[in-house]
Order: structure tokens, then sequence, then C-alpha cells
């Protein structure tokens, strides 16, 4: 080799090595940058920490002095960066810690995004370093005192709120805050004192750190830069040997490898491995023939055109087989070289049998859903596209049915998600069945389904798929021990009447499905541009109805419940209302539905539980109402809630009411559904001394040998047999029964819906325990329910025994029993 182009090299070795040298460096030096950006950041922490703690004490005191709700909001939102600083540094203390917890925590700490990361990587690098060390155990101490400074608060809150907190309590709570603000204080000046001392030996370390790894690659590029010229020489020398070596290199190669003359169908070399999967004799006689191994002879002549044209080939996904005739995929390159002083073909090519089948496998998954193998959203948008432009060409129809399996949910939630996927696999598999092997079935999530239904003749063509599929999904579920029930609702749109695009067919078929579920679910609907106003009124109103708890707009208005042997009130039944800025006061049956189909009811059942129970133990605070009761109505989604017992827990503590004053009502759908789950939850509840009442009794589902075994109190007779007991000989009977039935399982019996003095009177007569109903009163105010209580009594005795009874209009509507007023 000439030395002038040695020397070159040498040059660009020695270049790229300084260039290796200087990038080292700038490493080292970024490395110390965040370090210390690290440690600047930990001081701006504690700024922020010191400047929260100084704001907790500065709010606490003055919420103990003035009771005003902000300085508590103010409290609370400086604990809030205390407590997150805490929250990160536990986490970091950890053997394996979740970061995202630590970084949330800096984050509520009020630190900069862009710092925490630093601030985690110096806590976990430098933990174990002395000054480090000792700054966090100083920070852990503060700890301590941050929860003394919180359980005084606690105490503070507590007595603003019951009004017990005295003169005596605010400067007790004062001097307090004082002591541990001193004490805080100090070790906020010994914690920055301790980090900075930290910061500047880092500074030290690190200055002397960089000049020694400058030093050692140095020292190290130099080492290189002579190891890479040796090897580069030698490099060179073995190059010179290697023509000679070529055939032993190709034959040991792990990788099929031939020399041929394609256009002369002859193969002049195959290595070991070629012959084994190709099937070639162990020693190739001159002039070989190629073997027909391609799969499809037009991708062999496609290859042969690419050599001729360009010289090589590379990277040609073909479809081979091998020595067993069995079909493998296979990646070809190719190049033109000089043989023996001839014009051959090298060839190479490698197994990737496996990475094609994950290939299909990841294009599948990208366009199907994983739980039924259905064609998904993405799929399903794109084949609506595709008969789009069919049908505009061919000037034909396209519909769409959108179908959304009802109360679903509920089945979900009631039975656990592994039935809840087994019961969508099911209804997947029967909508495939249900219709023709030309339209598309795809799940759109959750459990929304679509089918695209494309050249058809007539809307009638389009209802009949709909109607077969209602009736397909309507067939029992034989599913993990379960005959499930499960119907649905279906909307259809159709191109190009009721849209000009794949989008707006999508929205106008939804719109159409929930107009079939307003419709009583179970059946299908087709989109009218009508529907679009009725879509906005329910979003406008579900919006409104999820801001109604928030706004303060929901209120309780209280329905009393009569003792029939004594007369008086024994409790209050709570009655949901809404006050809706552009409805006015709305009763529950215009915005329940909507509250359990979206969710929200869970939430504003927890807040109409715990209001009950306040207002209930404000009234119980009067003479001759301690022994007052509330009753609260669940939902069935409340009901089945796991978090049930702990809100019931939750709402008689804060109001500080016996658990025995307390009923929850509850329908006897709502207990079927899962009358294990059901059964369990009464009984604890019945540990608990809660009492629970079947509500709406008779017009469910559920058979008597179900009833006696649940744990409940009380039935609650339902309005449609006490409307017409005084007149229906068959009413009458059925109350009978119902209160015979429920004495004998040692239940009490309340009567709804009592309206007249005739109906009163036969209930008094079949020994009915309670009644409550328009008869003795509307449902009223909560500030109105405790004078009520004490005023009222019904002389009952009277109503049995005389024909004729004076009326007395007294807060309620219909003829009124006399009512004695008491003193």
């Amino acid at each position: 080799m000439p030395l002038r182009r040695l020397s070159r090299r040498r040059l660009i070795v020695i270049v790229w090595l300084f260039t290796a040298l200087v990038l080292g460096l700038l490493a080292v030096f970024w490395q110390a940058t965040a370090l210390l950006s690290a440690g600047r950041a930990y001081v701006a922490g504690e700024s922020m920490w010191s400047k929260a703690q100084k704001d907790a004490v500065y709010h606490l005191a003055r919420y103990a002095r003035y009771r005003e709700t902000a300085d508590w909001s103010g409290y609370e939102s400086a604990l809030a960066v205390i407590e997150g600083d805490r929250r990160a540094r536990t986490e970091l203390e950890k053997a394996q810690p979740d970061l995202f917890i630590a970084r949330q925590g800096f984050i509520q700490g009020g630190n900069h995004p862009a710092d925490v990361d630093r601030m985690i990587w110096l806590f976990r690098t430098f933990r174990n370093n002395a000054r480090i060390s000792h700054a966090i155990d100083i920070w852990t101490q503060a700890d301590a005192h941050a929860d003394e400074l919180a359980a005084v608060a606690r105490k503070v809150r507590a007595g603003v709120v019951r009004g017990e907190l005295s003169g005596a309590d605010v400067n007790a709570a004062l001097r307090e805050i004082n002591r541990l603000n001193g004490v805080m204080t100090r070790q906020e000046r010994e914690f920055s004192a301790t980090l900075g001392e930290a910061q500047r030996e880092t500074q030290q370390a690190l200055l002397v750190g960089m000049f020694a790894v400058a030093g050692v690659l140095l020292a190290l590029s130099i080492w290189i830069s002579l190891r890479i010229v040796k090897r580069h020489e030698a490099r060179e020398q073995a190059l010179s040997m290697s023509e000679s070596r070529l055939r032993t290199l190709l034959q040991s190669a792990p990788l099929p490898l031939m020399i041929t003359q394609p256009r002369q169908q002859r193969i002049l070399y195959a290595n070991d491995r070629a012959r084994q999967v190709l099937n070639l004799p162990e020693i190739l006689p001159a002039l070989f023939p190629i073997p027909r191994h391609y799969e499809d002879q037009q991708q062999r002549d496609h290859m042969l055109e690419i050599l001729d044209r360009d010289g090589v080939l590379k990277d040609y996904e073909v479809r081979l087989r091998d020595a067993k005739g069995n079909p493998f995929w296979s990646l070809v390159s190719a190049q033109k070289v000089s043989w023996a002083g001839e014009d051959c073909t090298f060839v190479a090519f490698n197994d990737i049998d496996e990475r094609k089948r994950l290939q299909d496998d990841m294009r599948f998954r990208a366009f199907h859903d994983e739980l039924t193998d259905l064609p998904n959203r993405t799929m399903f948008m794109e084949s609506l596209q595709r008969a789009l432009g069919k049908a505009r060409r061919h000037g034909t129809h396209v519909s769409l049915l959108f179908i959304d399996m009802d109360r679903f949910k509920d089945i979900n939630d009631t039975l656990g998600h592994t039935v809840g996927d087994d019961l969508l696999r099911a209804v997947a598999t029967r909508l495939v069945e249900s219709v023709r092997d030309s339209d598309l079935v795809a799940r759109l999530g959750g459990d929304e389904f679509v089918v695209l239904v494309d050249d058809h003749d007539s809307p009638a063509d389009v209802a009949m798929v709909a109607e077969n599929l209602l009736l397909a999904l309507a067939r029992p579920y034989p599913l993990d021990g379960h005959h499930l029930s499960l119907t649905a609702s279906i909307g259809i749109s159709t191109w190009p009447t009721n849209g000009p695009d794949a989008a707006t067919l999508v929205k106008n078929a939804d719109i159409a499905m929930y107009q079939a579920k307003e419709q009583g679910r179970n059946n299908y609907q087709f989109y009218a541009a009508a529907l679009d106003t009725l879509s906005v009124q329910r979003l406008d109103f579900e919006s409104r109805l999820r801001n109604a708890l928030t706004n303060n707009e929901l209120v309780l208005h209280y329905q009393p419940v009569v003792n029939l042997e004594s007369g008086r009130v024994a409790a209050f039944e709570a009655l949901l209302r809404w006050q809706d800025p552009e409805l006015g006061l709305t009763l529950p049956g215009k915005f329940m539905p909507f509250a359990e189909e979206t969710g929200v009811i869970v939430p504003i059942g927890h807040w109409a539980l715990g209001r009950a129970c306040l207002d209930l133990a404000s009234w119980r605070e009067e003479p001759g109402l301690g022994a007052l009761r509330i009753s609260v109505n669940l939902s069935a989604r409340q009901f089945l809630n796991d978090s049930l017992l702990r809100d019931v827990e939750e709402a008689l503590a804060a109001a500080r009411i016996p658990a025995s004053a307390l009923e929850l009502e509850v329908t006897e759908t709502s207990m079927i559904k899962d009358h294990a789950r059901a059964n369990r939850l009464l009984q604890a509840l019945k540990r608990h001394g809660t009492a629970v009442a079947i509500d709406d009794f008779g017009i469910g589902h559920s058979s008597l040998s179900q009833m006696k075994r649940l744990p409940a109190d009380s039935l609650k007779i339902d309005k449609t047999f006490v409307d017409d007991c005084a007149n229906d000989p068959n009413s009458a009977a059925i109350i009978r029964a119902i209160i015979v039935m429920a004495h004998n399982l040692g239940l009490t019996v309340i009567a709804e819906g009592v309206e007249d003095k005739e109906q009163l009177a036969l209930l008094v007569t079949l020994g009915c325990d309670f009644a409550q109903g328009w008869y003795f009163s509307h449902a009223m105010p909560a500030e109105d329910a405790a004078q009520f209580a004490r005023e009222s009594r019904w002389n009952l005795k009277a109503l049995v025994d005389q024909p004729r009874l004076r009326a007395v209009p007294a807060g309620g509507a219909g003829d009124m029993l006399s009512r004695e007023r008491s003193a």
C-alpha cells in the first residue's frame, strides 16, 4: 500500500478519535450540568416547601380565628404541596419505586415538571452521600411536625363544623401552630445549609472528575489510535489472502449461497446449506440445471428483469419450496459476479417464514378486534369508504346498522368482565351468522357493533336484516352457569338519503340507535332528520344532569310514613328532586333513566344518602322526634356497587345517627340480577344494623322461594295494588295475601300511594303496619318535615269505627283525617 494512502487513513482515524474525545468531554460536562441543575431544582423545591409551610400556618391560624372557608381552602392547598414532596420522597425510598408516583408527588409539591426527572435522578444516585443523606433526614423529620400541624387543623376543623370551638380552644391551637412554625422554620434553614454545602462539594468533585475523565479519555484515544492502525495493517494483509479462501467461507456459511447462470438455467456452485434446503445433490455435475423451486414463476421472471436492469437484487421477498415441497417465504439477494472467467450471479437467500407470519398476525390485529376477531373501527371505516365509492359508481344503496346492547353494563358489572367478554363473543357469533356473507359485521368498542349492508333494493330489505338480528340476539345465552337474556337497540342510516359521507352515516345511525332506546329498547329505528334536534336536546339534557350535583341543583323532599297503629309519623322517605334551571323542579321520572344509563346515578345516590342522614339527625334533636327514621331508595347500580357498605358507614358516621335509624329501599329487580351477591349485601347491612325494605313489591320478577331467603325487614306494597283496593276484590285479596305472607316471614308491611280514606280504612282493617301517600301529605322540603311530624296524628280508630269523618285539609291532597295536634 502506498505510504501516502496509509498516512491519509491514519489521519482520518486521528480525527475520529479527537471527535470522540470532544464528545466524551461534552458528555461529562452535560452530566455535571444536569447534576447542578438537579441541585438547583431541589433548592427551588425547598423554597416552594418553605412557602407552603408558611402559607399553611398563616391560613390555619386565620381559619381558627375567623372560620373563613377560603382560609381552610388555602391551608389545604398549602398542605397539598408539603404532602406532594412527602409522597415523592416516600416512594423513592422504596427498593423498587414507582417513578410515576414520585413524579406526580414532586409536581404536586410545586416543582416545575422539567426539573422533576433531574430531582429523581439526584435523589436515587446520591442518596448515600453523607451531605445529601443528612439533608434528606432533615426533610424526613419535618414530616412529623407537618403531621402535628395537620392534627391541629383537623381538631380546629371539627370544632368549627360542630360549632364547638371555644376561645380557649382557639388560643391553644394558635400556640401550637406558632410552636410548630418555629420548629419547621429551623428545619428549613438547616436543610438549606446542608443542601448548599453538598452542592458546593459536588461542584468541586465534578471539576476534579472532569479533568480526570479528560485525562483518561486522552490516554485511551492514543491507545485506540495505535490499535486501529495496527488492525488496519493486519486487515490489509488478510484481504490479500481472502481470494484463496472464498470457497471455504461460502461452504461454511449458515445461509444458503449459490453461484448460478440463471438465463442458462445452470447452477455452478451451492454451499451445504443451499443443497440441504433445495434438495440438491452432494456433488454438482457440470452444467447442473436449476430445479423449479419457485412457487410462482412470474416472480422469478420479475427478479431476473431487475437483475438484468440494475445488476443487483436486494431483499426480494419470494415464495420458495423446501426439500419436502413445503412452501416458505425467503428473502433473496443477488449480484452479478465473475466466476471462473464467466458472467454469473451470486445468490443468497434467508428464511423469513416466521417473520412473515408475525407480520400477517400484526396486520390482522391492526384491523381486527382482539376480543371477537371481528373487523375493528379502522377496517370498518375503510370498508365503508370502499362501499360508498362502489355505490357512487353503480348507483346502488348502502345501509349501516348501529347496534348497542341494552343494559349490557349491568351484566358486566354484576357478573364480572369474564362473563361480559364471553357474552360479547357470543353476540359477535350471532351477528355474523344472521347476515349475508357479503355483509360486514364489525365491533366499534364496548358493546357497540355495526353491520354494513351494501347493494340492497329497498328499506324493507334492511328492516328484514334488523328484525333477524333482534330475534337472534334476544335468544338466551347459556354462559358460565347463567342463562342470560339480552336485547339490542338498532339505528339505521342509508346512503345517499341520510348522509353524503361515512362519518355522517355513522353519526346518524348512532342518533337513530338512541331513538330506538327511547322507544323502549329491543327495536330498530330508521334515521330521520327530526332526530338531530332530539339528539341535541338529549345531549344538552345529559350535560345539565351531569353538572346538577356540582351546581347544587339537587334537593331532597320527604314524604311521611305513618304508623297505622299509633297514627303518628314514624319515618320519612327521601325523594329526589332536580331544580333544573330550564325545566324548574323536575321529578325523578324525567331524569332518573338518563342517570341510570350514564352511570351518574352512583354519585347522585351517594349524595342523597348523606344528605338524608344529615337531615334526619337535625330532626331527631327536637323534642319527641328521637325515634324518627329515614328511608332512602337505592338504584340497581348503587345497590350492587362495591362501595355501598362504605358509603352507608360514612353517611351514618357523618350524621352521628345509629344504623337502626336508616332504612334502604331496594327493588326486587335489582336484587335478582345477582341473587347471591344481593343476599351477601343484605346480610352485611343486617349485621351493620341497617334495615332493608323491598320496594314496589308485587310487580317484579322474583319468586317467593327467593324472597323468603332474602334478609329484608319490610315489604312495600306497590301503588298499583293500592289504587283499586277499595273497589276491586282482586287487588284487596292480593294485598291481604302480601300482608299475611310478610307477617309470617317476620316482615313489616308498608303501603304506598294511599290517596283516600276508603283505601286507608281497608289497609287498617287488613292489618297493614305503615302507609304513605298523598292522603297524608305530599313530599315536603326538609325544613317542614320536623314540624309536620311533631304536630300530626291521625285518629285511625275513628276511621274504622265511624261511617263519616270530618275532613281537615292540613298539608296534603285529598280528604285528610282529623289530626290531633300535640302541644
